[in-house]
C-alpha cells in the first residue's frame, strides 16, 4: 500500500477524486453520529443573528457570539444560501464546506512552496484522511483544522515568502485567537532578519498580515461596529472559562489532582493562583522554545514548524481554561514535521497524538451517555505528558548536537553560517 501511495501524482483529476472521497466519508459521519450540541446550538443561533443584523451588526446585538469574523463570514454566507429551519446535519455542513476551502488552500500552498515530493503526496493524502481531522469537524462540528492548517502554511512559508505567510497569520488570527500562540515563532524569526538587515522581508510580512486585518477593520468602522467587534472576538473570549481545565487531558485534573471546575484565580500556594502558576510554566517553556530556535543558524521551515509545535503543545499542557480541543493545533502541526523531518520517532509521537486526541474528545462527547469513559481520562493525560516530555527531549537532543557540531567548527577555524 505505501509503495503504491509514493508513486501516485496528484494531477488535478486525482486531487479531486480523493477529495470527493473524504467529503463523502465526512458527510457519513456527520449524519450518523451526533456531534457537540452545545457548539451545533451556537451555530444556528449565530446564523440567525447573521440573517437578523448581518454580519455588521451581530456583534453589537448577540452577546453570545464570541468568534472572530472569518467564520462568521462563512456562516453569514452559508446561511444566506441554506434557509431551511437547522437540524444536526445541517449544522455541520458549513464546518464541512469551511474545512474543505481550508485543504485547498492547503493544496495551493504546497504547490507554491515546492513540495512535490514522495513525502508531500503522502502528507496531503494524509491530511484528508487523518483521524483527528475527520473527527473534530465531521463528528464534533468544529473548524479548529481551519486555524491550525493556516498556521502551519504561514510557519511553513515564513523564510521563502514573508508576504503570504503574514497574510495567512493574520487570516489564522481572524479565526481563532489561540492562533497567538505561534506569535513568538514569528517574532524570533523577524527580529532576525531584521539584524541581519534584511528589512524588506520584515516590512513584506507586516503588510501581507495587515491585508486581512484592514479589511476587516475598515468594515466594522464603516458600520461603527469596532469597538463590539474587538470585545466580543477577542477580549471577552479571554478568561470566558475561569476555571482550572474544560476537562483537557493536561496536568491539572488527572495530573496534579485539581478539579476542573476549581476556580484558577484560587490560590495554590499563598500568594500563587493556578492561574498565575499555569502562565509562568507557560512562560518558562517559551523561553526553552526560543533556546532552541536560537541555535539554528539559519532558521529553515522545519525549526519554525517545531517550534510552533512546542509552543501549541505546551499552551495545552501547561496553562488554566484550557480545552480539549486545543491540543489540535499540535496535532495538526506534528503530522506536517512528521511528514517533512521523516524520522521514525516523529511518525510515532504523531500517531500516539491523533490516537489520544480521539480518545480524549470521545471521552468529553460520550461520558453523560458512558460514564465508563472517564476511567480513561487519567491514562490519556499520562499519554500525553509523556509525548511532551518525548518531545522536550528529542529538542534537548538537537541543541546539543546543533552547539556541538558548532563548537567543532570552531576549533577547526570555520566560521558559521551567517543566521
Amino acid at each position: 500500500m505505501l509503495t503504491f501511495l509514493g508513486k501516485i501524482r496528484l494531477t488535478r483529476g486525482k486531487i479531486a477524486m480523493f477529495l470527493l472521497i473524504s467529503l463523502l466519508i465526512q458527510l457519513a459521519m456527520s449524519y450518523k453520529l451526533k456531534g457537540f450540541e452545545g457548539d451545533l446550538k451556537y451555530w444556528g443561533i449565530w446564523m440567525d443573528s447573521l440573517e437578523r443584523y448581518q454580519l455588521a451588526g451581530v456583534y453589537r446585538h448577540d452577546a453570545s457570539v464570541n468568534y472572530p469574523p472569518v467564520f462568521l463570514s462563512l456562516l453569514w454566507a452559508y446561511r444566506s444560501i441554506y434557509q431551511a429551519p437547522a437540524g444536526m446535519f445541517s449544522l455541520k455542513l458549513p464546518v464541512i464546506l469551511i474545512e474543505f476551502l481550508t485543504l485547498a488552500i492547503v493544496l495551493v500552498g504546497f504547490k507554491k512552496l515546492g513540495w512535490t515530493a514522495k513525502r508531500h503526496r503522502f502528507l496531503v493524502l494524509y491530511l484528508l484522511f487523518s483521524p483527528v481531522v475527520l473527527y473534530i469537524s465531521s463528528v464534533w462540528g468544529q473548524v479548529d483544522f481551519v486555524h491550525s492548517s493556516l498556521m502551519c502554511l504561514s510557519l511553513a512559508a515564513l523564510p521563502a515568502f514573508p508576504a503570504v505567510s503574514g497574510f495567512l497569520f493574520g487570516l489564522a488570527l481572524l479565526t481563532k485567537l489561540q492562533a497567538v500562540v505561534a506569535a513568538p515563532v514569528f517574532a524570533v524569526y523577524l527580529f532576525r532578519r531584521l539584524t541581519a538587515s534584511d528589512g524588506r522581508s520584515v516590512v513584506r510580512y507586516a503588510a501581507g498580515f495587515c491585508a486581512p486585518w484592514l479589511v476587516f477593520i475598515l468594515y466594522f468602522s464603516v458600520h461603527h461596529s469596532f469597538g463590539s467587534f474587538i470585545r466580543h472576538a477577542y477580549l471577552d473570549a479571554v478568561g470566558y472559562y475561569p476555571y482550572v481545565s474544560l476537562y483537557a487531558a493536561n496536568i491539572w485534573f488527572n495530573l496534579i489532582g485539581v478539579a476542573p471546575d476549581t476556580a484558577d484565580t484560587g490560590f495554590l500556594l499563598p500568594g500563587l493562583t493556578y492561574r498565575a502558576f499555569g502562565l509562568l510554566l507557560l512562560g518558562l517553556f517559551t523561553l526553552f522554545t526560543l533556546l532552541y530556535m536560537s541555535v539554528f543558524r539559519p532558521l529553515r521551515e522545519i525549526h519554525l514548524l517545531k517550534a510552533g509545535f512546542l509552543l501549541s503543545f505546551a499552551f495545552y499542557m501547561l496553562p488554566t481554561e484550557i480545552h480539549d480541543r486545543y491540543i489540535i493545533p499540535a496535532v495538526i502541526l506534528g503530522i506536517f514535521i512528521a511528514f517533512l523531518e521523516r524520522r521514525r520517532i516523529w511518525f510515532l509521537l504523531m500517531l500516539a497524538m491523533e490516537l489520544n486526541t480521539v480518545v480524549t474528545l470521545t471521552i468529553f462527547l460520550k461520558k453523560s451517555k458512558y460514564p465508563w469513559l472517564e476511567q480513561w481520562g487519567t491514562p490519556a493525560a499520562a499519554v500525553f505528558l509523556a509525548l511532551f516530555l518525548v518531545t522536550v527531549a528529542l529538542c534537548v537532543r538537537e541543541i546539543v548536537q546543533v552547539r556541538s557540531r558548532s563548537g567543532l567548527g570552531e576549533n577547526r577555524g570555520e566560521r558559521p553560517e551567517a543566521a
